[in-house]
């Protein structure tokens, strides 16, 4: 057994309830961009900017 989970155990919700989001997407389309141009940058609700790759 591997130290991670793999994609279908987290798809499976392995990793739900434990608090480890760090943003939420308007949408899957958004999450699809992001995952296609490699980055983005993220607008927190109190203004300031983040980025993720």
């Amino acid at each position: 057994m591997s130290a991670y989970p793999d994609r279908r155990a987290i798809d499976q919700g392995i990793l739900s309830g434990r608090g480890l989001e760090i943003a939420w997407a308007k949408s899957k389309v958004d999450v699809f961009f992001v995952h296609v141009q490699g980055a983005a940058r993220l607008r927190y609700p109190d203004g300031t900017m983040g980025r993720i790759t």
